[in-house]
């Protein structure tokens, strides 16, 4: 077994690259620079070292596209995200053709795209708007299933399955998943954020 920090491939993409990434960034760059390496060995049909690929993939490929989409990033976004959306562009466009699509046509799309930023909201989009409510009965009775089969109180009251009381949740602990019913009646639902 092997223990690693949260911030690992960060490292090891910094110290190779001298870029400065996320860990999830970091991996998906990492991952470009290895798949570009073993195309150079295949299409040169020669070992090639590993700083001579780093070099390669920089000036070939990872400044060129940032060269490419940078107009229409704009300076106030993160270049290296611009780059990692343009490799899952690359991916979901190679996934619908069934083949390698390239990282030109990735870059075509992308930019073609208006170069979108998932961690930005659309200028239509209302970042305060409130979400949609659940109407968790009404979702439960198109499933066909009984509330009380998902109430873990059950019907009896605040008695467990083998009859032991069932204590209220401490306000200090940390929230449950919950449902309450709003002024209408309507059945609303809350999950709590997984912290794991």
């Amino acid at each position: 077994m092997s223990v690693t920090t949260r911030r690992y491939h960060a490292r090891h993409l910094e110290r190779k690259t001298r870029i400065r990434a996320l860990e999830g960034q970091a991996r998906l760059l990492l991952n470009d620079l290895n798949e570009y390496g073993t195309w150079l060995e295949w299409s040169e049909s020669r070992p090639i070292g590993g700083e001579e690929v780093v070099e390669r993939w920089l000036g070939e490929v990872y400044r060129p596209t940032l060269a490419r989409i940078g107009a229409a990033v704009g300076p106030n976004r993160d270049r290296v995200q611009a780059y990692c959306d343009v490799l899952e562009e690359k991916w979901f466009l190679s996934e619908q053709a069934g083949r390698d699509i390239g990282l030109a046509t990735a870059i075509d799309s992308y930019l073609a795209l208006g170069a979108p930023a998932p961690e930005v909201p659309a200028k239509d989009d209302d970042a305060t708007a409130p979400l949609d409510r659940l109407d968790l009965e009404h979702e439960l009775d198109l499933l066909d299933i009984d509330p009380d089969e998902l109430d873990p109180i059950g019907p009896e009251g605040a008695a467990g399955a083998d009859g032991a009381d069932v204590a209220a949740a401490d306000p200090g602990e940390e929230p449950a998943d919950r449902a309450m019913d709003d002024e209408d009646g309507t059945t609303l639902a809350w999950m709590a954020p997984s912290h794991r």
